[in-house]
């Protein structure tokens, strides 16, 4: 799996959901959840654009072992270091 975050910039300063990133651009920050392998997308969470990038990572990362574990006998996890918070670490490997 791989997890990463990104900026997705918009003109629309004023809609519900907007803010600024860091790097001065207004839009969403959103989380993209995919398998590495085939790039199927498992799960885009769409959020403000001043989030950092690994805020809620861990929850979806969870929810993407439940639907690739059963039908993978192993399952890597592929991220900057923002997405590997040494409180699920332990979890993860187990």
């Amino acid at each position: 799996m791989e997890v990463d975050g990104t900026i997705a910039g918009t003109l629309g300063e004023c809609q519900g959901g907007l803010d600024m990133s860091y790097q001065g651009v207004w839009g969403y920050a959103p989380l993209i959840v995919s398998l590495a392998n085939t790039k199927e997308v498992l799960y885009t969470i769409n959020r403000p654009g001043n989030v950092c990038r690994h805020q809620d990572s861990g929850a979806w990362i969870d929810r993407a072992f439940a639907v690739v574990s059963p039908q993978a006998g192993f399952v890597t996890v592929r991220g900057d270091t923002d997405f590997t918070p040494t409180a699920h670490l332990d979890r993860w490997d187990a």
